[in-house]
């Protein structure tokens, strides 16, 4: 259990470090005025500034079809602070279980 909390605790670091560079490119994108708030869509973050997330629109129209299409529509900055959130709500739950846990080895 411990071996999974701790993955998952990783997991959400590295995510929302990513996150976090998401979001600071698609500010600088902004402020540069290359895009406007509006016209900087998940779809168009992932097209154009980062192909090498393209495949997250595959994946968004197989598993949640219509729904994923209307995701990528959103604007980036939409998306990215409620991923942000939720990143850090699924790392403060792991970290707060991995406390929780017994540190004495199990009997065997």
């Amino acid at each position: 259990m411990r071996n999974f909390l701790l993955t998952i605790l990783w997991m959400s670091i590295i995510g929302n470090a990513i996150q976090f560079l998401i979001m600071a490119t698609a500010t600088w994108q902004i402020i540069s005025g290359s895009y406007s708030f509006s016209d900087l869509t998940l779809e168009v973050y992932v097209t154009q500034l980062a192909p090498w997330l393209s495949w997250i629109k595959t994946v968004l129209a197989a598993m949640l079809g219509d729904l994923g299409s209307a995701i990528l529509t959103l604007p980036i900055f939409v998306i990215s602070p409620m991923k942000f959130v939720a990143g850090l709500v699924i790392g403060w739950w792991a970290n707060t279980e991995l406390k929780n846990l017994s540190t004495e080895p199990a009997l065997q």
